[in-house]
């Protein structure tokens, strides 16, 4: 799968959203945006781009790296709003692609669970059941 093109779209002048597209079919999106300046951050996500056009879209943390430290002036809020705006949007399509929500690729259902297991949620059921259903209404 490759990355083959990338599209911004422009909201009342202080939101931005961008999709990238696969070869696959499979597109994702983000919102690079720091408030107000939409304008500079889409420039920074076209150049940011020439990092991903035609790549592997599952390699995000390498193309974060690229965009990130791959020259010598690392940037600030716009640059880290472009990046994070691509982030996103890689993060959609693989997680679009192996069918599954994005919270699972990056571990934030193993990382709620065990937040929930230490809690101390008095009970008269078992506090394993109690909690686990906690779980799932927060998570629906």
């Amino acid at each position: 799968m490759k990355v083959t093109k990338f599209e911004l779209f422009f909201v009342a002048h202080r939101w931005l959203f961008l999709k990238i597209e696969t070869d696959e079919g499979i597109s994702g999106w983000g919102e690079p945006v720091l408030e107000g300046k939409a304008l500079t951050v889409a420039t920074a996500v076209d150049e940011l781009m020439d990092h991903v056009i035609g790549k592997d879209p599952f390699q995000i943390e390498r193309h974060w790296q690229r965009m990130k430290k791959g020259s010598f002036y690392r940037g600030g809020a716009i640059m880290d709003s472009a990046i994070s705006g691509i982030d996103q949007a890689l993060w959609d399509i693989k997680g679009k692609a192996l069918g599954v929500p994005v919270y699972q690729l990056l571990g934030f259902m193993a990382m709620l669970v065990e937040l929930v297991e230490k809690m101390d949620i008095p009970t008269i059921q078992s506090p394993k059941i109690l909690k686990r259903s906690w779980l799932m209404l927060i998570l629906n």
